[in-house]
C-alpha cells in the first residue's frame, strides 16, 4: 500500500495512461507531448536530488568493517 492509498483510500491513477498521437487535435497532441517531457524532466531531476542527497547523507559516515566474532 503506498502512502497516498493509505491516506486518501484509493489507488493513484497512473500518468502513463496518456498516449502521444492519440487524438487528432493538433493542439492537445503538443499539450500532451509538453506535459509527457516535463514529466520525463521532472524524474530526471528528481532521481538526481535523491542522489546528491544519499551521496551527502554518506560522506561523513565511517565505514566500519566487521569481522566473523565481533
Amino acid at each position: 500500500m503506498t502512502p497516498f492509498q493509505a491516506l486518501f483510500g484509493y489507488v493513484l491513477p497512473s500518468r502513463d495512461m496518456i498516449h502521444i498521437d492519440s487524438t487528432i487535435v493538433v493542439a492537445m497532441d503538443k499539450l500532451i507531448q509538453r506535459r509527457v517531457n516535463m514529466d520525463r524532466m521532472l524524474k530526471n531531476r528528481l532521481e538526481g536530488t535523491g542522489n546528491m542527497m544519499k551521496h551527502m547523507a554518506n560522506r561523513n559516515r565511517p565505514k566500519y568493517e566487521f569481522t566473523e566474532r565481533d
